[in-house]
């Protein structure tokens, strides 16, 4: 009795979260990724970019977070695509003013 066993791939990009908070000052954001695909990665807004590496570490991707001078929170996503296949992950950013001086309140008409 002969048996032959065939085995397909099943395509998978799987990140460690998918969500990650920064408050205003941003700061650099490292996460590993298991994948069988190669992927392309976009973002969907331009204060975060990805950090040009020549680790060794297979896997994780690095982007830098800008500081947030918007005076209003943010969100924006990082994607991961292979063909049909894709993962996102949303990158949220608070904005607090916590120091300054009278002059710079935000004055109400009467």
């Amino acid at each position: 009795i002969w048996v032959k066993i065939y085995q397909s791939q099943k395509d998978a990009i799987i990140v460690e979260k998918n969500e990650y908070e920064f408050d205003e000052e941003g700061g650099l954001l490292e996460f590993n990724v298991n994948t069988n695909v190669q992927y392309d990665i976009k973002t969907s807004v331009d204060w975060i970019s990805q950090v040009e590496s020549r680790r060794l570490e297979k896997g994780t991707l690095v982007f830098t977070i800008a500081k947030n001078n918007t005076k209003k929170d943010r969100e924006g996503e990082i994607i991961l695509i292979y063909k049909d296949l894709s993962q996102n992950i949303i990158v949220k950013q608070s904005y607090e003013k916590s120091s300054g001086t009278i002059d710079d309140i935000e004055k109400e008409p009467w």
